[in-house]
């Protein structure tokens, strides 16, 4: 039986968002797009890199009243499906905020 995998599940959080949530000051996401690991889709990488669901977690806990209404939401989601969105960083992109 592998030991990697359990030791992983059991001793370390890897919940990215949880420790995001707690951190009061500013972020720097590297939105990597070049990966088979964060898309979980790699032919359809911008609709489906984890990199969105944490940034949207963060704005949805940061800025709880913005990102309830409909229209804001939207809009963050076109924006991240959005070819050369960010500074480009590499191959990938850099979000500051």
């Amino acid at each position: 039986m592998p030991i990697v995998d359990p030791t992983i599940r059991r001793h370390f959080n890897l919940n990215v968002s949880a420790y995001l949530n707690r951190y009061p000051g500013p972020v720097g996401l590297v939105r990597r797009l070049h990966d088979e690991i964060i898309p979980l889709d790699p032919a359809d990488p911008l609709r489906t890199n984890r990199g969105n669901w944490i940034l949207l977690k963060l704005l949805a806990v940061r800025f709880p009243a913005l990102m309830r209404r409909q229209e804001v939401a939207a809009e963050v989601q076109r924006y991240l499906h959005a070819e050369n969105t960010g500074k480009r960083f590499g191959g990938n992109y850099l979000f500051n905020g």
